[in-house]
């Protein structure tokens, strides 16, 4: 699978195209709520011991 394929499968509304504003503003709300709940969840997750610190060593690898 390439990877354009492979981000049309995981951002699908991302490549359809879009003629007004309305839905880019739809768009746009779903992945900044997607972002917000990811947040919220790593958030949560953190404060469990065991998995605060495996969720530390992830989001380090993912600023890298």
């Amino acid at each position: 699978m390439d990877a354009l394929a492979l981000l049309k499968k995981i951002f699908p509304f991302s490549f359809a195209a879009k003629k007004d504003v309305a839905a880019l503003v739809i768009n746009v709300l779903i992945y900044l709520a997607a972002g917000i709940v990811a947040g919220i969840l790593v958030g949560v997750l953190v404060k469990i011991p065991v998995i605060g610190v495996i969720i530390g060593i992830a989001g380090s690898l993912v600023d890298l």
